[in-house]
């Protein structure tokens, strides 16, 4: 019996949708309230920075991932082997090279 693992191109990219927006709900949501409710930032200028840049990643990995996942279905719909994707070095590529 073969078992084959539901690794496909899409489900990565779901996959990478996920997590993405698992580090925007645990770590940045909490943030902007805090920011919101204090009206100033007692934490610190480096968490700041560290703020700043995993709301813009996280932000655009998310945009990112979703155009990836229109352009391969609506390939995939036009014509099954027209294309041969590289999910995992997307999802690599959309996190390193922001």
């Amino acid at each position: 019996m073969i078992v084959q693992l539901p690794w496909t191109t899409v489900n990565l990219l779901l996959l990478n949708l996920a997590v993405t927006d698992i580090i925007f709900v645990v770590i940045c949501v909490p943030f902007m309230a805090y920011h919101y409710a204090a009206d100033n930032w007692l934490i610190g200028d480096g968490p700041c920075k560290l703020w700043h840049f995993l709301l813009y990643v996280t932000v655009y990995v998310t945009v990112y991932t979703l155009v990836a996942i229109a352009v391969i279905r609506y390939y995939r719909s036009c014509n099954y082997y027209a294309i041969q994707t590289k999910a995992f070095m997307f999802c690599c590529s959309a996190f390193f090279f922001y």
